[in-house]
């Protein structure tokens, strides 16, 4: 889960570092509500789910 910097840019390293990982699911909080987290999760593209009634938005790894 990435959660640890609200900031676009740490969340989008994160993002592109957890990518290459062997992970199978990237998760992020605070999507929606923390102007960076969202930027970055938009920027993903296709292949993320926001979970409804949460600030939660996941991908499964590998999905584009």
């Amino acid at each position: 889960m990435i959660d640890g910097n609200h900031a676009y840019e740490w969340v989008k390293h994160d993002t592109e570092l957890a990518a290459r990982l062997d992970a199978k699911v990237i998760a992020w909080h605070d999507y929606g509500t923390e102007a960076g987290v969202t930027r970055a999760v938009d920027e993903t593209g296709a292949g993320v789910t926001r979970v409804l009634g949460t600030r939660m938005a996941y991908k499964l790894n590998g999905t584009r």
